[in-house]
C-alpha cells in the first residue's frame, strides 16, 4: 500500500483501501483462567450436590442421616477426591458384620458407580449403596459402624 493510500485510509476516506492490522491474539491471563476453572469447579460441585439432594428425596433420608452419611463418607475420603473405591466399602461392609464375597463388592462398586471404571462411587451413589447395605435404614447401621469398642 503507498504512503498516499496509507494516510487517506487513517483519514476514513470513501474509497481508500484500510490498512490491514496483524490479527490479534486473545490470550487468557493467570487470573482469568484462575476465575474459569474455579467456576467449572463449582458448577461441577453444584452440580454433584443436586444430583445428592434428589437421591436423599427418593430414598427418604432424613436430613440428619443424610449430615451422618456425608460425614461418614468423607471422612473415608482420604484422598478427597469426593469418591469411595472398594476399601471404603470393605470397611463399611466389615463394621456392618456383613460377610461379602469380593465379586458382591465389586458388583455393588459397579451398580452404583457413575464413572466408566466403575471403580468408585461418588456421594449420591454412596447414598444408593448405603440403602443396599443397610436396608432397614441408615440409623442402626450408622450406630453400629461408629459403636466403640467393637
Amino acid at each position: 500500500m503507498s504512503r498516499g493510500r496509507a494516510v487517506a485510509a487513517l483519514l476514513d476516506v470513501p474509497g481508500a483501501a484500510k490498512p490491514q492490522r496483524p490479527p490479534q491474539s486473545r490470550s487468557l491471563d493467570v487470573y482469568e483462567f484462575e476465575n474459569l476453572v474455579m467456576k467449572l469447579v463449582g458448577r461441577k460441585n453444584d452440580d454433584a450436590r443436586i444430583k445428592a439432594l434428589k437421591v436423599v428425596e427418593e430414598l427418604g433420608y432424613t436430613e440428619k442421616e443424610e449430615l451422618q452419611l456425608s460425614g461418614l463418607f468423607f471422612m473415608l475420603d482420604e484422598r478427597q477426591t469426593k469418591s469411595l473405591g472398594v476399601t471404603a466399602i470393605r470397611a463399611i461392609a466389615d463394621r456392618l458384620h456383613l460377610e461379602m464375597r469380593p465379586e458382591a463388592l465389586w458388583g455393588l462398586l459397579q451398580e452404583f458407580s457413575t464413572d466408566s471404571s466403575a471403580a468408585e462411587v461418588d456421594f449420591a451413589g454412596f447414598l444408593r449403596l448405603f440403602r443396599q447395605l443397610a436396608p432397614h435404614g441408615p440409623g442402626i447401621a450408622l450406630r453400629q459402624i461408629f459403636a466403640l469398642g467393637d
